[in-house]
């Protein structure tokens, strides 16, 4: 297995990634985005990147023009405002977003508007993103684990695993590129039997025809199936509160949603390298606690091959249609 460790991170690595940017997507939850814009100012970022989708309704376009001249007056950095001319939906709202944001930063920070923050996720980030530099199977670190805390393990070591675990979450500018080219990829032809597999190529075949909104299944697919890595905490440093009225796929409030977070001293990691086993083990755990897999996973590519549908509507829809 190709781990990736390409040279030694120098001390230029640091100092041109320490200076953090963030961008905060949303649509609806504009209190909570407030809390992320306060918790963001907190940690030290100068400068946020606000994308909003564009409300479906007048009195919510109306709150959301309100809310962007208040936080252009309360920030006392530089805050980068772009409210959609016509709302766009999950997958085009975040692909542009992203699209956005990396046109005019090298790195950041990766936050939606259903998430929870403290200063200590940035501070990891400001810690992280070096390592993710010099290790190009690694495309971006997450602030969340996906997994169940333990008390009575006091974990000091990063992990890594082959799934985008994007609830809070840093790359750089290069590595959005693989990203990219993942995200709008079709489902492999040829698959290795396996329960995860098959319930990944599920996730990405709905959304690269159109069956759900959403972009980031078939980049989980492709890092699974290319073995990219992602690097996580080693405790939870983000919470997900995404289970209220305006949430469209996450509605039962069930584990990972709600997944509290764990203060630890940052300058307490251990950025250890990658190894196979260490990365299996992890992968392992994570399946378990988050996926409900079937025996029927194990088919589910032959099917989708069997179906024959068109497999590039995301692209059409997030690429083509400017």
């Amino acid at each position: 297995m190709n781990l990736g460790i390409v040279r030694l991170m120098t001390r230029d690595d640091i100092l041109e990634y320490s200076s953090l940017a963030t961008l905060i997507v949303g649509h609806a939850r504009l209190p909570n985005i407030e809390k992320l814009i306060e918790e963001t100012s907190k940690a030290g970022i100068r400068r946020i990147y606000l994308h909003l989708d564009l409300g479906f309704d007048i009195e919510l376009v109306e709150s959301q023009i309100r809310f962007c001249r208040d936080m252009e007056n309360k920030f006392d950095g530089i805050l980068n405002v772009k409210l959609t001319e016509k709302n766009m939906g999950i997958a085009k709202s975040v692909y542009s977003a992203l699209e956005w944001f990396f046109s005019l930063e090298k790195s950041g920070v990766i936050l939606e508007d259903d998430l929870v923050v403290t200063v200590n996720t940035f501070n990891f980030f400001r810690r992280a993103i070096p390592f993710l530099m010099v290790n190009e199977r690694c495309l971006l670190v997450s602030g969340s684990t996906f997994l169940r805390e333990d008390s009575t393990v006091a974990r000091r070591d990063i992990g890594w695993t082959n799934l985008p675990l994007i609830w809070g979450w840093a790359t750089t500018s290069d590595k959005w590129m693989k990203l990219k080219e993942l995200i709008i990829q079709p489902v492999p032809r040829r698959w290795p039997v396996s329960r995860i597999g098959g319930f990944l190529s599920i996730g990405a075949f709905k959304a690269l025809t159109g069956i759900v909104d959403t972009w980031d299944s078939p980049m989980a697919l492709g890092m699974w199936s290319e073995s990219y890595l992602c690097m996580i905490p080693p405790h939870n440093l983000v919470m997900n509160i995404g289970s209220d009225t305006v949430a469209i796929h996450t509605k039962t409030g069930e584990f990972p949603i709600g997944n509290p977070i764990k203060e630890f001293n940052i300058s307490d990691i251990n950025f250890v390298q990658p190894n196979p086993k260490a990365i299996r083990k992890t992968n392992t755990l994570i399946i378990n606690q988050n996926y409900k897999l079937e025996t029927r996973h194990m088919i589910a590519p032959l099917l989708i091959n069997l179906q024959k549908k068109d497999q590039s509507y995301l692209r059409r829809k997030l690429i083509d249609e400017r």
